[in-house]
């Protein structure tokens, strides 16, 4: 297999003995063939990876684009449009959206679907949300500057306690 960044129906289509199935999330599709071919750990989130990156370069370009950073501005709903790549990272990174469910909604969007709904008042409620759906990406796999690199954010937080008060 090619470890070139692929569209998810090219990255799905290497393998022929899955099915893919329309019925379900992006998400749920990937889980069902991580678990066919055994991806843990490393392994998982890196076919992830390949599979996310190449959805967002099929709907956007390469993320040196001003007009792909415009379109994903856009389709969150970022009005008016920014006018630079630096005014658009600006602007996505007040935003909280889980970035599994605007990918769904992106490919169905191509068939005619609605603006996007799945925005999060606070960083409080995109954390409930993601962690009671398991709808994470991980942090660690998104390219520095890029498209998922932006919409990002930190779900997980330790806390981290001592005993008789902070050091």
């Amino acid at each position: 297999m090619s470890s070139l960044t692929v569209t998810s129906d090219d990255f799905f289509a290497d393998f022929p003995d899955f099915e893919y199935n329309d019925d379900r999330s992006l998400k749920s599709n990937f889980q069902r063939l991580a678990k066919s071919q055994g991806w843990e750990g490393k392994e998982y989130r890196e076919q992830m990876s390949r599979m996310m990156e190449g959805e967002f370069r099929r709907f956007y370009g390469r993320s040196t684009s001003l007009a792909g950073w415009k379109a994903l501005s856009k389709d969150l709903g970022v009005e008016p449009a920014p006018a630079s790549i630096d005014e658009c990272k600006e602007e996505l990174t007040k935003l909280f959206v889980n970035i599994w469910d605007f990918v769904d909604w992106k490919r169905e969007a191509e068939a005619g679907r609605e603006d996007f709904d799945g925005h999060f008042a606070t960083l409080d409620a995109l954390r409930t949300y993601t962690k009671d759906t398991g709808k994470f990406y991980p942090k660690d796999e998104a390219k520095q500057d890029g498209y998922l690199w932006v919409l990002l954010r930190l779900i997980l937080v330790n806390k981290l306690r001592y005993v008789g008060g902070f050091r």
